[in-house]
């Protein structure tokens, strides 16, 4: 049996198989292994500063759709900079997303600020990050991973 390789981490079959072969081949998404990244935020945030923050995947394949959230709610496509996927030498690839905007009023809440970027594969894995501005200090809450695999009966 010869095999042949695709960009897309799919085997495919050139040649004959026997039919009895045991071998289970499956072509599916190359997973992250960790949610994605958030940089360039500041500490603290008054009304009217400029928030200029940007959301880097892990690398995977496909490449994750990116989103960010201001607050829980999705933040308006005016708000984002899509940059070009970039494609590793190992076939996989990385997704960046820019979220810009002024602060408001209505982006505090109780003096707090939360930014959230998820990282989505073909609505079968999601994975999220977050940052929360509160009193002064940034923090982390850390990854959030939601997995929604479908089985094959």
């Amino acid at each position: 049996m010869r095999l042949n390789f695709s960009m897309s981490h799919c085997i495919y079959i050139r040649h004959g198989i026997e039919l009895v072969s045991r071998t289970v081949f499956r072509c599916g998404p190359v997973l992250p292994t960790e949610g994605p990244k958030i940089t360039g935020g500041q500490t603290e945030y008054q009304i009217g500063d400029q928030v200029s923050v940007n959301c880097t995947s892990a690398k995977s394949k496909p490449a994750s759709t990116l989103r960010w959230y201001i607050n829980d709610k999705l933040a308006g496509a005016e708000y984002e900079t899509e940059y070009s996927t970039t494609l590793h030498s190992d076939g996989l690839e990385t997704s960046s997303l820019e979220l810009r905007f002024v602060v408001t009023t209505r982006h505090l809440q109780d003096g707090n600020m939360r930014l959230r970027c998820t990282a989505t594969i073909s609505q079968v894995y999601t994975m999220s990050n977050e940052e929360r501005v509160s009193g002064g200090r940034q923090q982390t809450s850390g990854l959030h991973i939601s997995e929604n695999m479908s089985r094959d009966s």
